[in-house]
Formats: C-alpha cells, structure tokens, sequence
C-alpha cells in the first residue's frame, strides 16, 4: 500500500508575491513545495484516508497533494493522532470571530511554569501571540512549538513564581479549519480578532475591570516568514487593548517587504514583476511598520525588543533582508538581537535545537521581567 507521511513544507514565496499582482483572495494558499521534512513519522496517511477525503470534497483529481490534506482534518482526528503525545503539550481549539463575521480556529495551549503551579491564579499571566507562515497549517507547526515550550519550562524550573504562560496559534482565514480566504486586509481582522480574544480571556481569568487594569499582561507577537508582515502589521497599526501591552516581536526568517521579494526572485530585467510593486494588493511591510511601531511608544521603556531568527541556509529569503531588518531597528532605536541558526533552511528554524534555545531563552527572559515588573507595581 503507497503511504504518505505527514510534512511541513517549505512556501514559494515568489508565487505568494507574483500572483498578489493580480489577486488579494488566494495569495497565502498558492504555494508550491520546494523541500519537504516528516515531523511526525507515527502518522501515517494512506491511500485509503486520500480517497475518503477525495469522496467527501470531490473528485480525486482535484484534491491537494497528501502533505495538503493535514490542513483539513478535523479536530477530533488531529487531537487523538497530535494534541496529546506532542513533548508533552496539550493543545486545544478555540473559536473566533473577525469584525466581518468569519469564523476563525484558535489553536490553544496554557503552561504552568514556576515551583509554585496553579493556573487558577498565577502571580504572572504572559501571552504569545502566533502567526504561521504560508505553506503548511497550524497542526504541523505544534512539534516544533511545543519542543520549543518544553525547553521554556526547563529554563523556567527553577523560578519561585507561579505564572500562567498562554501560547495562542491563529488560523488565518482559509487555512484548517478557519472560514473565508485569505486576504492581506483579511488577515488584518484575524490578528485583531486573536488579539481581541486574548484581552477578553486575561480579563476573564484576572477579573480585573478591562477599562482600567491595574497589571496590563505582556504580549509577544511571534511570526513565522509572512507571519512576520502579519505580526508588525498588528504592532504598527492596532492599539493594544487596555489591559493587554506589547512586550516583544520575534520574527522568524522575516523579509522586509513583498516588493523587497519581487526583486529578489525575479531580478531579471525583461520580467515585469520587480516595476509592479505599486499595484500590489498585499505589502506585509515589515521595513515601513518598524517605524510604525517606534512612534507608537511612549517612553524608551515601552518600546517592544525585536528577535530576529534567520535561517543560516535559508533558500528562500536572502539573509541580506534581515540585516536590513536589524539595521531599520537599529536606527529607529528599538532593542533588537539576531540570531542566525546554523544549518537552518527557511522552514527548519525551530526545528533545529539551537532555534528553539534562542526562542525559549529570550522568551523566559521577558517572563522573568515581566514577574518583576508586577513585583514592582504592587508594592
């Protein structure tokens, strides 16, 4: 029997960028596979499983090809195949709705770190906001979170603290088990929907009066490739709600901007693609939201640190746009590190043990601060 294993795959982001020239509602889901890895080889998907999924949706030949179908496999099916032997992580769906009613999947997951464990009231509530990339869903992406989270709580053993760290996954619109298709001004909604949820679940959890919270929890926004463009676009152009404030962005083997991409795939004279930037439908401008995102702050001490995660062997995104990344932070004054993972193609950063030790370590660094910070306001 032909069997299929389950891979995360690397996106071509010079189809994302080409076909944004003509259309802003398929653009994340155009992507073709450049080089494909099996992350969980106890799945296995056979001839049998693409049929069935063939005879609910259609026929056969227009279906996606296997390492696709993940993407549309129920909830049930993921969680008694993935949510519960994944490094120890337990993961759950959650439902959201945009402004303009589409009905969005969440995928959840609350750590108790610290010696002194109890979720119900923590001495520190912490939330990671993430923003996939464009090739595969959620679901092959929670390996390499959860590892990621494991390592976190080692770092975290040792603290005399009990604090509530939620991890939160949104599926953008189009994607799993999320409505609609993606647009840039879709995705747009969906990162303020996500947002929005994570205020109104602090503030069920806290009980603090939203409109005048005496702790506002810290946020870091986490995105992977165009994750990145999603995520500033969300720090340059939404206040954070009153009870939430931005504590950090990690953006995960960024590109500057689509036009930047253009140019870089498609840097032939004769190919039109490179002069069209300016009828582009979907920018996702990191370069331009950094400056965004410096005005925003008050004070020196409000502006977010940025992680910058770049992919040694990156195939895709030349690692000259993240040093343009480094340096835009450098000269708007943001607090910026860089981290290069050696080995590391574009899709693999945290795949590898040194991406996810430069992810953990800085995230429970922010933990730490944060703890201290609250530490400091009640006293």
């Amino acid at each position: 029997m032909r069997k299929y294993t389950q891979a995360k795959c690397s996106s071509d982001l010079g189809a994302v960028a080409a076909h944004s020239l003509t259309t802003s509602e398929h653009y994340v889901q155009h992507a073709s596979t450049k080089t494909c890895e099996s992350v969980l080889p106890e799945r296995i998907f056979t001839t049998r499983d693409v049929n069935e999924h063939a005879s609910a949706t259609g026929s056969l030949q227009s279906q996606p090809p296997p390492h696709k179908i993940i993407c549309r496999l129920s909830f049930a099916h993921l969680q008694n195949s993935i949510m519960d032997r994944v490094a120890g992580i337990n993961w759950r769906e959650e439902r959201v709705r945009a402004s303009d009613g589409t009905d969005l999947a969440l995928c959840v997951t609350d750590l108790e770190l610290g010696t002194k464990r109890d979720l119900r009231s923590p001495d520190t509530a912490f939330y990671i906001l993430y923003f996939q990339g464009n090739a595969a869903s959620i679901p092959p992406r929670l390996p390499d979170l959860s590892s990621t989270l494991s390592m976190l709580k080692r770092e975290m053993t040792a603290e005399q603290k009990n604090i509530r760290c939620t991890l939160v996954c949104l599926s953008y619109r189009g994607y799993w088990t999320s409505r609609g298709r993606p647009t840039e001004n879709g995705l747009r909604l969906d990162s303020a929907a996500a947002i929005d949820w994570i205020s109104r679940r602090h503030q069920e959890a806290s009980g603090d009066d939203y409109r005048s919270p005496q702790n506002p929890a810290e946020v870091v926004l986490w995105g992977q490739s165009i994750g990145c463009g999603v995520a500033t676009n969300l720090a340059a152009e939404k206040a954070m709600p009153r009870n939430l404030r931005l504590n950090s962005l990690i953006l995960e083997t960024p590109f500057t901007s689509i036009r930047a991409m253009l140019e870089v795939l498609y840097p032939q004279k004769w190919l039109p693609y490179k002069y069209l930037w300016p009828f582009l439908r979907n920018h996702l401008d990191s370069w331009k939201n950094l400056k965004f995102i410096a005005d925003r702050s008050d004070t020196d001490t409000s502006v977010p640190e940025v992680l910058i995660v770049q992919a040694a062997k990156d195939e895709l995104v030349p690692s000259e746009l993240s040093q343009q990344l480094y340096d835009r932070c450098v000269e708007l004054r943001i607090p910026v590190r860089r981290k290069s993972v050696d080995g590391a193609f574009h899709n693999d950063a945290m795949f590898r043990t040194e991406g996810k030790k430069a992810v953990s370590q800085f995230l429970a660094q922010k933990i730490r601060n944060a703890g201290t910070q609250e530490s400091n306001a009640m006293k």
